[in-house]
C-alpha cells in the first residue's frame, strides 16, 4: 500500500526540509501535495540508511520523497526574480568556520582564580595558627595583603575574559538572525509562485508525496512507486551552530530491484542554518 501522511504532519517535515530556500511557503504547499488516490500498487521499497562521518547514524530525520526537484524550480525563481538574493559573504565565512569552545570557557578562564584563592586560604589559615606578636606574622600578614589583593585582579580579569567570550558569540547569533530575516523576506517575494509550481509538478508526475523517519539505526523505509524521485533532508550540523546539512538525493525507481540510498556528509551539502 502506498504510504500517506496527515497533511498536517507532512507540512511540518516539508517545512524543514526546504528551509533555507522557500521558507514557510514550504508549508503551505506541501500541505495540499497529498493527493486523494488510493488502492494498491507494485511500489518499490527505498531504504534510506542516514548517518555522520563516524559512523554515528542519525535518527528521527525526517525524508521527503518528492516527485519533481525542487530546487530546479527555486533556482528558475531566483533567476527571474526582480533582484538578487541578498548576500552577506563575511558573515556566512564567519559561520562555517565558526568552532565552539572545546570545553567550557568559565572552567578555563576561572581555573588560575581558583589556584590563587586556594593560596590565599591557606595562607589565612596559618595566619590565624599564628601569634600576632611574633615576628614573622607581620611579614606573612603583608604577604596575606598582597595576595588577596592579586586575587580581586585576577577575579576582574576572568570576568572581561567571559564577557568578551560570550559577546563575540552572541554578536554573531544576532547577525546571523538578522541576516536571515532579510534573505527570509526576499524569499517570501521571489518564491511566491513556487506553491502553484510545485503542485503542478505534483500532478504531472501522477505521483503522491511521500515521507518518513529513520530508526535509532538511522534507517527509514519508504514505499515510492517507479519514476523519477528526489529524496529531502536536512540535519543540523553537529560540530557548528550556524551550518546545517541538506541533501537533495535523486533516485530512479522501477520495479526490478529494491534501492538503498545513503546519506552522509558526503552527498549532503553544508549551507547556513536559517
Amino acid at each position: 500500500m502506498r504510504q500517506r501522511s496527515p497533511a498536517p504532519r507532512l507540512a511540518r517535515h516539508a517545512a524543514g526540509a526546504f528551509r533555507g530556500r522557500s521558507g514557510r511557503l514550504a508549508a503551505g504547499v506541501l500541505a495540499t501535495l497529498v493527493l486523494a488516490s488510493g488502492g494498491c500498487r507494485d511500489d518499490t521499497r527505498i531504504t534510506v540508511s542516514a548517518g555522520w562521518e563516524s559512523g554515528r547514524p542519525i535518527a528521527e530525520l525526517d525524508v521527503v520523497a518528492l516527485p519533481f526537484d525542487p530546487d530546479s524550480i527555486l533556482d528558475s525563481l531566483t533567476a527571474a526574480a526582480a533582484t538578487p538574493p541578498p548576500e552577506f559573504p563575511e558573515l556566512q565565512q564567519e559561520m562555517r568556520t565558526y568552532l565552539p569552545p572545546q570545553e567550557d570557557p568559565y572552567e578555563e578562564l576561572n581555573r588560575p582564580w581558583l589556584l590563587l584563592r586556594d593560596s590565599v586560604e591557606a595562607l589565612s589559615d596559618s595566619l590565624l595558627a599564628m601569634d600576632r606578636a611574633a615576628p614573622s606574622y607581620s611579614a606573612a600578614y603583608a604577604r596575606f595583603r598582597t595576595l588577596y589583593g592579586r586575587l580581586s585582579e585576577r577575579a576582574a580579569e576572568r570576568d572581561r575574559a567571559l564577557r568578551s567570550v560570550n559577546g563575540d558569540r552572541v554578536a554573531l547569533a544576532r547577525r546571523a538572525a538578522a541576516a536571515a530575516d532579510s534573505l527570509r523576506s526576499w524569499e517570501y517575494t521571489a518564491f511566491a509562485a513556487y506553491p502553484e509550481l510545485a503542485g503542478e509538478a505534483v500532478v504531472k508526475s501522477g505521483r503522491e508525496v511521500v515521507e518518513g523517519v529513520t530508526d535509532e539505526d538511522g534507517v527509514a523505509i519508504l514505499e515510492l512507486a517507479p519514476g523519477r524521485w528526489w529524496l529531502i533532508a536536512r540535519a543540523p550540523d553537529q560540530e557548528n551552530p550556524f551550518m546545517e546539512y541538506y541533501w537533495n538525493v535523486p533516485a530512479t525507481v522501477t520495479r526490478v530491484l529494491p534501492i538503498r540510498v545513503p546519506l552522509t556528509p558526503e552527498n549532503g551539502v553544508r549551507r547556513w542554518r536559517h
